[in-house]
Formats: structure tokens, sequence, C-alpha cells
């Protein structure tokens, strides 16, 4: 089972003229965890109250209600935490799509947004305490690429262990289940998305790894 937990989200234009609100979703119910977006409010908001109990197996997603007959709330980011046992923590980097074209590498954060940077230090995120990471995986909704691509973690700079391997034109979900990553304190890691090929582009949904650390993840 899993703790799932601090739904967290950023709205960036908030046009409503009443309340609006986002919670979580199990199997179709409605789940603990709400938020309430005052009506014309940009910001971040969190819930640190609420939580929700989770097994293998179940559906699970995001719910945001505005008013009918209102305007638009636009949220850049969504994010928990999903807990397991010992501090081992789902952290997660999310967006609608993202592409890439062929023949690039760029960085994204390993958290919030997955939103690719040609810099990488634009991407990198500074840890605060040390951990295992393993599981890399992601999902791609889009590949018209005519070469592979990797997706790999990137630590200080340079290549970690975790790597994923997409295939041309494939599409779907890719996992590393074998290698894992040790960091400690003050390292600086990001994904890093290479994309080969003479044509076509790769678009990617969402990018996930587990921590193991002596405390709850913090970056």
């Amino acid at each position: 089972s899993y703790t799932w937990a601090s739904l967290y989200v950023r709205v960036t234009q908030n046009d409503s003229g009443a309340d609006a609100t986002m919670r979580s979703r199990i199997n179709g119910a409605s789940g603990n965890q709400t938020i309430t977006i005052p009506l014309a409010t940009t910001g971040v908001f969190e819930d640190n109250v609420n939580s929700d109990n989770i097994v293998n197996n179940d559906l699970v997603n995001w719910w945001l209600n505005v008013p009918p007959g209102e305007d638009t709330v636009y949220i850049s980011v969504v994010s928990s935490f999903l807990t397991a046992v010992a501090n081992v923590t789902i952290i997660q980097a999310t967006i609608t799509l993202e592409y890439q074209n062929f023949g690039l590498t760029q960085y994204s954060t390993v958290l919030g947004g997955f939103e690719l940077a040609a810099a990488e230090i634009d991407a990198q995120l500074l840890l605060r305490q040390a951990s295992t990471l393993s599981n890399l995986r992601a999902y791609c909704s889009i590949n018209t690429l005519d070469g592979a691509s990797t997706l790999r973690l990137r630590i200080n700079g340079a290549n970690g262990n975790q790597v994923l391997n997409i295939g041309a034109g494939t599409t779907g979900d890719f996992e590393d289940i074998v290698n894992t990553d040790a960091v400690v304190s003050g390292d600086r890691i990001a994904h890093c998305l290479t994309t080969a090929g003479t044509a076509g582009s790769l678009g990617i949904n969402t990018c996930q790894m587990k921590s193991a650390a002596s405390n709850r993840w913090s970056g």
C-alpha cells in the first residue's frame, strides 16, 4: 500500500469569478486531498493535512472543478508525494506534452514541470539529503523520429547510471528496472533527453523516479 499526500498546484492565471476546487480521485471516487483556489487568485496552493491510502492497480487522477459559466483557471504545475515504506518517495516531473525535435540534446528538472532547456544548469535540482534513486520511468505518447533516443539521469553534469532507450517510432511506458544512482546532499541532478535521427520529434508527458532516503525526500 502507499500513502498519497501533499497535493500541490501552481496557478499562473485565474480569470474565474468563483472559487475552483482541485482534488484527488481514486477508482472514480473522490479522495481526501483537496485544495480550494479562491476566485481570481494565482500562486501556490497545497494540502498539507489530508492524504489518501492507495494500493497496486488503483486508478488515480486529479479533478479540477471550475463552476459552470465561469472563466478559465490555468495550472502550470501539479505534484504530490507517493510514499510506500521506509521513506521511499516518487519524484516526478510532468506536463501535458513536451516535444523535442530530432538531433538535439536538452535537459529537464526531475520535479515539477517537465520543460526542456538547452542549458543543463537551467534544469538542475539541488539535493538536500542523501538518497538512492531508481526506476527511472517515462511515458512517451508521440514519437515520429526515424532514429533512437535516450533519456537519462545526470548528476553534477555527468551521466548517471539510469537510462531509457526509446526506439525509433515507439511510444508507451519505458522504465529502467536495473540501474540505480546514489546521490548525496549538494548534488545537482537533471534529466537529459537526446534525440537522434534526421526527421521527426518525440513527445513526453511524464518522467519519474523512486527515491529511498533516510528522511522524507526534499529538493
